[in-house]
């Protein structure tokens, strides 16, 4: 199924982080990550979050987790030699892109189309500015494609195909269920029998799944988010306690693995947070 979008160019002065607290909803739901030997890792990357594990049957549900800020896809663009290339870690979503459509554009594929919007004729610069983190002055290298981000604005393509940029690659990928903060849970497909809904946008939706073009420290960057007010919110796990408690309810315990979180693990890292949820495996 092809999509056929609308873009819209702007210039936003403040770049959207992902808003901190992420990380912490994750260890609410699932524990610390950690390696083999117990040690406590950095939490992100593009792997699952987490896993719903059922002790008695064995059976093992992937989870993405986040907060309604998060970015769902993540990709990068470039230009070189006169022309706008893409890619993403996920095969899906790399694909969705490849396809892209645009409603009142005859072209295929979003590297075509930002080479519509951007044009080709970019060079590298830096420009000297405050780090958040230390507040001192340092010096920020832009490549092409951030350049033309930064000099041109930011573009946005709404309404996005939700199953086909999100639900499918997630699906395919493992990720079987997206528990967002304050929003609740949904399946991506195959997982209805949770007794939640498929993961969407309100049909009445301003922007729906919005994807986001901008440069990212000074690099072209690719995001798939969705505004607050877009998502379909499911009541009963809206909260962190009923999130937990819908699952707890049907047999599931939650763990950062699907083997379970091992009880020294736990302990090493310093967790301090509820355990009662947790699949937990008591040392022989």
């Amino acid at each position: 199924m092809k999509s056929f979008l609308q873009y819209r160019t702007e210039i936003n002065l403040h770049e959207m982080s992902y808003a901190q607290g992420g990380d912490k909803f994750e260890e609410h739901l699932f524990g610390p990550d950690y390696d083999k030997e117990g040690n406590v890792k950095k939490l992100g990357g593009t792997g699952l979050d987490g896993y719903l594990v059922h002790p008695k049957t064995g059976k093992t549900v992937g989870v993405e987790a986040g907060l309604h800020s998060k970015d769902f896809q993540q990709g990068r663009f470039h230009i070189k030699d006169g022309k706008h290339s893409h890619e993403a870690k996920n095969t899906g979503f790399k694909k969705y892109l490849d396809t892209l459509q645009l409603d009142g554009s005859k072209e295929t594929g979003l590297h075509n189309h930002l080479m519509g919007i951007y044009g080709a004729d970019h060079q590298p610069f830096s420009r000297e500015r405050i780090s958040r983190s230390t507040g001192q002055t340092k010096t920020q290298k832009f490549n092409a494609s951030g350049s033309a981000a930064f000099n041109q604005g930011e573009t946005h393509i709404t309404h996005n195909d939700v199953d086909d940029a999100v639900n499918t690659p997630y699906n395919e990928a493992g990720k079987h269920l997206i528990m967002i903060d304050g929003i609740g849970a949904h399946h991506t497909g195959t997982h209805d029998h949770l007794d939640v809904p498929k993961f969407a946008v309100r049909d009445d939706a301003k922007d729906g799944l919005r994807m986001r073009i901008r440069h990212k420290n000074g690099l072209g960057a690719i995001g798939l988010n969705i505004s607050k007010g877009d998502y379909v919110k499911h009541e009963p796990t809206q909260t962190r306690e009923g999130m937990i408690n819908h699952f707890v309810n049907q047999g599931y315990k939650f763990s950062r693995t699907p083997d379970g979180v091992k009880r020294t693990h736990l302990n090493n890292s310093g967790y301090a947070g509820p355990t009662d949820h947790l699949h937990i495996l008591e040392d022989e």
